[in-house]
C-alpha cells in the first residue's frame, strides 16, 4: 500500500477541489497539507460529504453512480466525473470505487485507480474483483510481490478467478519460480476445461 498521496490525487480521489481537500485538511488534520496518508485520506472521506454551505446540494451517490454506468462507453471522462461524484457522496460506495478504477486503470492513471482499487477494499474487504483489479494495477505498476500477494487474495477469496491464475502464474515464472507458476498454470488449465 502507498505511503503517501499527493493533494491533486486526492483531490481527483475524492472527486472535490483542492481548495476543498485543503479546507478539510485544515478542520480535521489541524492544517494545510502537500501530502497525505492513507488514514487521513479515509478520515476526509469520511467527512467529504460535508460541502460548504454555499456549493448546491451533491447528487446522491446512488443516481450518481446509476448515470455513470450508463456514461462509460459513450463518454467515459464523463462517467469517470459521476462515479466521483458518487464517492465524494458516498465514500463507501464500493461499487463506485471499483468502476472508477477500472476506468482510470484504462486511462493509464494507475496511480490514482489503485487509490480507487484501496478504498474499495476499506469499503468492503473481501471484494474479489476489487482485490484482482487491484494485483492487475499494482503488476502494471511494476510491484510484482504485491501484486502475487494481491491475486492470492483474489483466488483465495474466489476460487474460480481464472484470469489470477494466469497472471500469477506469469509472474512467478517471471522470478524464475518454475515450481510456483506451473503449479498455478496447472490450475488456469483445469479451471478453463483444457
Amino acid at each position: 500500500m502507498r505511503r503517501s498521496y499527493s493533494l491533486t490525487e486526492v483531490a481527483a480521489l475524492l472527486g472535490l477541489s483542492t481548495e476543498h481537500i485543503q479546507a478539510l485538511s485544515l478542520t480535521l488534520l489541524g492544517g494545510p497539507r502537500d501530502l497525505f496518508t492513507f488514514q487521513e485520506v479515509v478520515l476526509m472521506r469520511t467527512n467529504a460529504s460535508r460541502r460548504p454551505a454555499r456549493e448546491l446540494p451533491a447528487p446522491s451517490a446512488e443516481a450518481s453512480y446509476e448515470q455513470a454506468c450508463s456514461l462509460e462507453d459513450q463518454n467515459p471522462s464523463e462517467a469517470i466525473d459521476r462515479y466521483l461524484e458518487a464517492v465524494a457522496a458516498n465514500p463507501r460506495h464500493a461499487d463506485a470505487h471499483v468502476n472508477l478504477g477500472r476506468l482510470l486503470h484504462t486511462g493509464g492513471r494507475l496511480r490514482e485507480a489503485e487509490a480507487h482499487y484501496v478504498a474499495a477494499l476499506v469499503a468492503r474487504p473481501n471484494d474479489a474483483t476489487a482485490t484482482f483489479n487491484l494485483a492487475v494495477v499494482l503488476e502494471d505498476l511494476g510491484k510484482h510481490d504485491e501484486a502475487i500477494t494481491r491475486y492470492q487474495e483474489a483466488i483465495a477469496l474466489d476460487p474460480g478467478c481464472v484470469d489470477a491464475y494466469f497472471n500469477i502464474a506469469r509472474l512467478y515464472e517471471k522470478k524464475g519460480e518454475k515450481l510456483a507458476a506451473i503449479r498455478h498454470l496447472k490450475d488456469y488449465r483445469r479451471l478453463r476445461g483444457g
